[in-house]
Order: C-alpha cells, then structure tokens, then sequence
C-alpha cells in the first residue's frame, strides 16, 4: 500500500483577548445621549450609571429615587459605531424606589442576552437588599441586614468577591457578608476596634468596598470618617493593614485590573486621587488632581488593560492619566489642559474632554469589550445661590445617614422656594475612543456645541 500523507484540517487559530484599546485625545466622537426626565421634577438628575459586563445594557441612577435600564445598542458592539450625532439611548424602563437609592451593582456576569443572569441588586434607605430582574422589573430576592434595635440597615456599598459567590455589604462599622445562592441573614464582620482586636476602621459608614482582582480574596474597604483598610475574605474581618495618609471621607476604591498592586481612591472635596501599593501601602505614591471639591460623589475608573485612569470633575470634564507611563512619578501639570508641566507634586494630565456643560460627571465607565465610554452628568444648581452652582456644603442624599435627612426621605423639595434646586443640564453620553483620525464624517466633541 502506498503511502499517502493525510492532510489533516488545519486548525483556527484562536487570538488570545486584549482588552479594547482607547485612543485618548483632546476630542471623542459623541456616539448616543440621553437626558433625564425632568416631566415631574425640575430637580432631577443622572447620579452615575454604569454598564453591565458586556454592555448590552445600562442602568443608571437618577435623583428622583429611580433606577432605569438603557439598552446598550447592540449595534455599538463590532465596530458599528458610526452612528448620526444626536442618537438617542433607547429607555427600557424606570424602577421607582420608595427611598433613596443609597448603592445600586449589576450581577457580575449580567448580560441582556442571558435572562438569568440579567439582573441587578439595590440598596434603598431602611429596606433589605433587593434582587432585581432588569428585565421584568420583578423582585428575584433580598438579603435583610438588621441592627440591634432590629431596624433594617441599608448598605452604602456593595461588592461581589471574584467567584460571585458572597456579596459583601458596608453600612456603619461593619461589613455583612451574605452567601449569594442563600438570601436571607448573612454574617456580620465590624470594621472597628474592639476588646478582642484593637485594629479597625475608625467608627463611620463604610463607603466603598473593592476585591483584589488577582483573586487573592484581599479586598479593601474605605470609611467616611477618614481611612481605608485592607482585609482578607479568609480571615474574616481581621485587619491586614492601612492605607497611610488616607484622603479624608473616602467615597470610592478601585484596584488597577492589570496591576493588582495598585490601589486608587477619592474622596469628597478633595481633589485628588491618590494611588498606593499595597505591598507597601505606609504612604502613598502618586496623586492625580482633578476640580473635585464638591460633597457629591465622583466615581472615577480605570480601563481594563490598565493604562488610563478616567475622572470626572464638578465643571463638565473628563480627565485622562496614563498610568503606564514611566515618567510619571510624583509629578503635576500647571493647568488642567494636555501637557506636561510640573508643580506640587501631582501626576501630569494626559488630555481633558469637555464633555458636559457646566454640571458635574458623576460617574465615568470604560466599555469591557469595545473602546467606549459612558459618562453621567447632573448636579443641584440653587436659583438663590451664587452663579446658580451647586452649594458647597450640600450634602449627598445617598451618602447622608444624620436623623434629619431619614426623616426627609422620600420628600420631594417645595420648589416654590427661590432656594429649591433645579439640574439645568442632565445626560448620559456615550464616547467612541476608537481611533478616529482619519474618519472625517464623525462628529467631534470640541468641534459642536453640546450640553
């Protein structure tokens, strides 16, 4: 018998993931909006908004006590971004809470085109937890947290751990760990000190929670009265260690996805952002300065191959930093324009988007799977205020636990006062970061005039 080579079916090569690659100028391409609703109050406006795991689909927080779903436009997924300036981001529906919203975290693997995963939890003042299907609107569970008065305790802060399996909840002096699959009590770890351990946070609400992404089960925890610890879920709520010269009432922490080791934070009124390592987190290393000082909560991210860090400011910009580069070490930029000056000590500015005019960006997103980005504007503005801004000592709605402000939930203001607020201009956007260079057809955000 002869012998005849076979020639075996060659097989696909199967291109390892990269994570979507951001091109960060002083200009984006508008891709789709949205406004808030101001039909039944003036006062409305977009708090921050953030994308499910694929990006299918949008849920966004807004100051009239509702949570609305967005559908992400499957049509900016592929490339397909071209669309006309103006689009509209296409409303689902609106989840009207009984209270303020007070955290609001999709399910880690939610997805518009997997129904079981779809969903989404909230926190509302003075309720338990509640698991909520983004797509019926209807109720799939709760997780109750109860004090020893037995009052439900709503969290400010809400965290799954790498595998999805626990969510962690911060709210005064302690975490509460629920076992996801088991809604009901969960288990109790306080954050300060006590007889037993004279380690913890000082007494405050725990305002942000944040797991190490190299599933190491160490995550962090910040407190409103100033500091930020690190735990592990192994140890329960023992003390790794501290964060030195913490920035105040921290309102945010944030691991770098590619850099584990790299741990950023904010904090109100302060302008900062500052960065440690926390295989040496006595004091930190980096600080990067945007206009910040505002009580009202600025969430900031980091895209997920680790190069840009992306912050909203109280005057409608968006702030780049490279965090790649080798030359930024504690060292500033002269102006918030693109360029690379130095002075007192903060990291240099890689580009400013003015993207909203005049009101603050409460939150900011890179897309996991496509080179865009979501952005969320609104503020308080005081007709009997100076130049109508926001007031510098008003206080954030979903971060306020004084008795005054429980027994004003709910309330909407009497706006037959000259002090009533208003919110002139509230939006969702959505950015392309695509390289658009040589595309002269796309509009850009410099080169029209927007809201």
């Amino acid at each position: 018998m002869a012998n005849s080579a076979v020639a075996e079916p060659a097989q696909a090569e199967v291109a390892a993931w990269q994570p979507p690659a951001f091109y960060v100028s002083d200009s984006a391409n508008l891709v789709v909006s949205s406004s808030a609703d101001f039909s039944k109050w003036s006062g409305n406006f977009f708090r921050s908004a953030k994308w499910c795991s694929d990006g299918t689909a949008v849920l966004a927080q807004c100051e009239d006590h509702s949570l609305n779903i967005y559908d992400g436009h499957e049509r900016l997924v592929g490339g397909d971004i071209k669309l006309s300036f103006g689009s509209a981001l296409v409303h689902q529906h609106s989840i009207r809470q009984p209270a303020p919203v007070l955290e609001y975290l999709w399910y880690p693997s939610a997805s518009a085109l997997n129904p079981p995963s779809f969903c989404f939890l909230a926190s509302t003042r003075e309720s338990p937890v509640k698991l909520i299907d983004a797509s019926s609107k209807t109720l799939r569970a709760s997780y109750r947290i109860v004090d020893h008065r037995e009052r439900q305790i709503a969290p400010h802060s809400m965290a799954f751990d790498p595998t999805a399996t626990h969510l962690y909840c911060g709210f005064e002096n302690a975490i509460e760990v629920f076992d996801f699959q088991r809604p009901g009590e969960g288990t109790r770890l306080h954050t300060t000190p006590s007889r037993k351990s004279r380690d913890g946070l000082k007494e405050g609400i725990i305002s942000s929670i944040a797991f190490c992404p190299d599933w190491s089960e160490v995550y962090a925890a910040s407190s409103l009265s100033s500091g930020i610890a690190l735990f592990s879920a192994d140890t329960g709520g023992q003390v790794l260690n501290f964060l030195g010269d913490s920035i105040g009432a921290t309102t945010q922490v944030l691991f770098n996805p590619a850099r584990p080791h790299e741990l950023f934070a904010s904090a109100r009124r302060r302008d900062e952002i500052r960065m440690w390592d926390i295989r040496n987190p006595s004091e930190p290393l980096k600080d990067f300065k945007r206009p910040g000082f505002t009580n009202q909560k600025l969430r900031f991210d980091i895209d997920l191959s680790g190069k840009w860090l992306a912050a909203g400011d109280t005057k409608g910009h968006i702030h780049f930093f490279d965090l790649t580069d080798e030359n930024n070490e504690s060292v500033s930029h002269s102006s918030f324009a693109a360029g690379t000056g130095r002075s007192n000590g903060y990291i240099v500015l890689y580009s400013r988007l003015i993207c909203h005019l005049k009101d603050a960006i409460g939150s900011v997103q890179f897309h996991s799977q496509e080179p865009l980005l979501l952005s969320a504007s609104g503020t308080r503005h005081f007709e009997g205020s100076i130049d109508g801004r926001e007031s510098e000592y008003e206080i954030d709605s979903s971060d306020d636990e004084s008795p005054e402000s429980q027994s004003n939930a709910g309330i909407v203001p009497d706006t037959s006062t000259s002090l009533s607020p208003t919110a002139i201009q509230s939006h969702l956007k959505i950015w392309s970061m695509r390289d658009s260079r040589n595309d002269s057809e796309a509009p850009r955000i410099n080169d029209n005039v927007h809201g």
